[in-house]
């Protein structure tokens, strides 16, 4: 079944969680979706320096449907959070050859309850917001920068 945008923009985590565990809407079909609303909004919002269209396409395939985010997808913001793999520049064009082994603690336990990595969300430069100049991409845009940006690209938020 493929999930239109308009109606994936009225979803919560929990309530994709849950149709996924039913199965009226398999996890695949959400994350294209996601990924569709991505590549479509984050032009305009730049809220995502990273997408990672193969790594959820692979996890979604594979998903427990058990978790409590099976076949949830995010933004995995990219300041201090390493996914095994992906580079983590912290918002930094000095840091983004830095690609860890591991993931953190935090990433680690979204993966363990089925979410799926959609991309990385913009941190501002090394976090500390658009003033600071230099960040890796451009800027983000709309009220909170990075943050509420990243939710509108994925399905959720401000827009």
């Amino acid at each position: 079944m493929s999930l239109p945008l308009p109606e994936y923009d009225g979803l919560d985590g929990l309530a994709i969680a849950d149709l996924v565990r039913r199965r009226e809407l398999s996890a695949a079909d959400v994350t294209e979706a996601a990924l569709a609303r991505m590549a479509a909004r984050n032009p305009r919002l730049n809220a995502v320096v990273r997408p990672l269209d193969a790594m959820a396409r692979a996890m979604a395939a594979k998903v427990d449907l058990d978790a409590p985010f099976a076949g949830v997808p995010m933004l995995i913001k990219d300041l201090m959070t390493t996914i095994a793999g992906v580079p983590t520049s912290n918002g930094t064009r000095v840091l983004q050859s830095i690609i860890p082994d591991h993931d953190s603690e935090l990433v680690a336990r979204y993966r363990g309850a089925g979410a799926v990595w959609a991309g990385r969300g913009h941190p501002g430069n090394a976090g500390r917001g658009h003033q600071a100049g230099g960040p890796v991409g451009r800027v983000p845009k709309g009220p909170g920068h990075g943050q509420v940006a990243g939710e509108a690209a994925v399905g959720r938020g401000w827009w």
